[in-house]
């Protein structure tokens, strides 16, 4: 087995895994920091989304950062958030913003300088939106070098090396399928979330999806893994269809044996849900507006397709896909974990949201927390383990065979997207015997979603006992 050293290594090449490598490097440029990446080049939701565009929430005044946690806390519900995390994105936006023109990203503009939009789930003109996510990762990568940093290309994360002491390092296989062990002084996982893990994604290239299953292998604290954003997107070809054409009661279904409107499935209470839907993209996890998202999924046939007419008389296929998750380790203010050394920023993390996002969050977030992260581990750096230590914590790595794969994310978009099926609980049963980095992904996911539904059905009891 092959044994590479470091300082610090980051699991990663996206933009929150970037910015921690170089924030680290920044620090202390005296260190050795490697950033391990599957593939070479752009890849991830951060640098190869299908956009080839990101957004990010800048509140610049006193005002706007107010008005922003307060928006980031009222979508928080039914999940877990910590609201120091979120006062600290919103201060630190502004320097956040400040490194991104230093980069020289491309925003959108107007005659009057960038542009300003509003985020999904929010009504504030609060995020600025930048394109050319190749010259971004060009600029963004560049700079890592120019720092001193070095990538370790090719590599596929298999679990975190820990022992009571804390994590000294990272095992992973090389593309012959060679085990390569990299110690490390300190380790920020920036792997990014779960999305990739499901039958129909819109996830860029490169990302395993399993972050959950490692980190949890680990013993790290994982909160809101069951929030996954889901996007209703075209089958055939993958685009993603917008609520205001997906979402309009003259639309047609062929759920049954006769074609029926969206608009008879919902009350006329629902005028407004319809407004609503209409001004984010993702599904809510905790908005009234769920409810149309639920009535469209359950009209799915045993593909999991909803079958829809939209209002230009096409019939389409549609189904949710998985697009990114709001769940991860729980983190403190400098990226930290429970576990010693072991570190977390970007779609990997969580505490900065809960249940819901706005648009544009991610982005901040992973600014923000890969910021601190590096800096803190540049500072905290310990001695690295002897090899013959380092050796003995790598026996017994388990991920899943590509066919056990398969069968995942095809239980994932039958039983778990919009709606959990009662199937859900049967799986949670099953998977609770594994090892794999997958499989205890889908385990952390789909015990959210049972505990979701045991959570509604208890509400509904009690309503009816009243």
């Amino acid at each position: 087995m092959e044994i590479l050293d470091t300082d610090i290594l980051v699991i990663g090449a996206g933009l929150s895994g970037l910015r921690a490598a170089c924030s680290a490097l920044e620090r202390s440029p005296h260190l050795r920091v490697s950033v391990a990446t599957l593939k070479k080049g752009p890849s991830g939701s951060s640098f190869a989304n299908r956009n080839n565009a990101l957004g990010i929430q800048i509140p610049l005044t006193d005002s706007e950062k107010n008005d922003y946690v307060k928006e980031v806390l009222a979508l928080a519900k039914p999940g877990f958030v910590k609201p120091y995390l979120v006062k600290i994105m919103a201060e630190e936006a502004s320097e956040a913003y400040e490194f991104l023109k230093g980069l020289e990203v491309r925003f959108k503009s107007d005659e009057g300088g960038p542009s300003r939009f509003k985020g999904c789930f929010s009504n504030v003109e609060r995020a600025f939106v930048f394109e050319d996510l190749h010259h971004f990762y060009e600029s963004f990568s560049g700079m890592f070098r120019s720092l001193g940093g070095d990538f370790l290309a090719g590599l596929r994360a298999v679990s975190f090396l820990v022992d009571d002491d804390g994590v000294h390092g990272a095992l992973f296989a090389d593309e012959s399928g060679n085990d390569v062990a990299v110690r490390a002084g300190a380790v920020i996982a920036a792997l990014g979330g779960p999305a990739g893990m499901w039958k129909y994604n819109i996830t860029g290239p490169g990302q395993s999806g399993y972050s959950y299953g490692m980190l949890h292998r680990a013993g790290v604290e994982l909160k809101n893994a069951g929030f996954v954003q889901f996007m209703w997107a075209e089958v055939k070809s993958g685009n993603f269809v917008p609520p205001g054409q997906l979402f309009r009661k003259e639309n047609r279904l062929a759920a049954m044996a006769e074609p029926f409107y969206f608009g008879d499935m919902t009350l006329s209470s629902h005028e407004e849900q319809f407004r609503q839907r209409n001004t984010h993209c993702p599904v809510s996890w905790g908005l009234e507006d769920r409810s149309l998202d639920v009535t469209l999924a359950s009209c799915r046939n045993e593909d999991g397709v909803v079958v829809v007419q939209l209002g230009d008389g096409e019939w389409i296929g549609v189904a949710p896909m998985a697009h990114s998750g709001n769940g991860g380790a729980v983190i403190d203010e400098f990226g930290r974990t429970g576990v010693r050394g072991l570190y977390c920023c970007g779609e990997c993390a969580t505490g900065m949201h809960g249940a819901d996002r706005i648009g544009g969050g991610m982005v901040l977030s992973g600014m923000v927390f890969g910021k601190r992260a590096g800096e803190h581990a540049a500072k905290s750096v310990r001695t690295i383990p002897s090899k013959d230590r380092l050796r003995g914590l790598c026996s017994g790595q388990n991920y899943c065979t590509p066919s056990q794969r398969e069968q995942l994310a095809e239980m994932l978009q039958s039983d778990a997207t919009i709606l959990c099926s009662r199937a859900c609980f049967k799986w949670k049963r099953e998977l609770d015997a594994t090892r794999e980095n997958e499989s205890l992904t889908a385990l952390a996911i789909v015990r959210d979603l049972c505990h979701l539904e045991e959570m509604k059905f208890a509400a509904s009891r009690r309503s009816s006992a009243t």
